[in-house]
């Protein structure tokens, strides 16, 4: 439970944070619609760039987001996820989407201190069901899973937050997926 508090409270963070400029490289690339059925690893992410301080073979350390990192790193959306390893002390990824099509969803991680925005084109729909994010030198791809029982208005499941970095180094995460208000 502690997990979903934290979770909805990044989230709840996040909603509340002043919108961001829109991006418009997102706007071009935003063709993505809630009818759609690619697959999670079908979908195109952002553009990656290789990250030119990753050492390769380094182990890819993803920690949790803070109330600070959301603060300080708005995400633009009406509606949000975030994905919390299994143990874990706080959301390793949290996304923001819409639900009219043709938008960009954005999200945030954390490798090691600095916060790095992933980015790919979809809407709140294709955001609950799991989909790849890519950012400078890092794509994570989120796998959902079984639903979990949760009483409350979001929804909760099962999931692997995969981290791939532009070096060739993959790590990934067991834990939830909650997304909601």
């Amino acid at each position: 439970m502690r997990h979903v508090l934290l979770a909805a409270a990044a989230i709840g963070l996040a909603a509340c944070s002043p919108a961001s400029a829109p991006d418009d490289q997102a706007d071009d690339n935003a063709q993505t619609s809630a009818a759609d059925t690619t697959s999670v690893a079908d979908r195109k992410p952002m553009p990656a760039a290789p990250d030119p301080e990753a050492v390769a073979g380094d182990r890819i350390d993803l920690r949790p987001l803070t109330a600070a990192d959301l603060a300080a790193n708005p995400l633009e959306g009406e509606l949000g996820c975030s994905f919390t390893a299994t143990g874990g002390s706080g959301p390793l990824l949290v996304a923001m989407g819409v639900v009219q099509t043709g938008k960009t969803i954005f999200g945030l991680v954390k490798p090691g201190d600095m916060v790095e925005r992933v980015g790919a084109a979809g809407d709140f729909g294709d955001l609950t069901r799991g989909l790849r994010l890519g950012g400078r030198g890092i794509d994570v791809t989120l796998d959902r899973g079984a639903e979990r029982d949760d009483a409350s208005e979001q929804t909760m499941h099962d999931a692997t937050l995969r981290v791939d970095r532009g070096d060739g180094s993959r790590r990934d995460y067991a834990g939830s997926w909650t997304c909601g208000p």
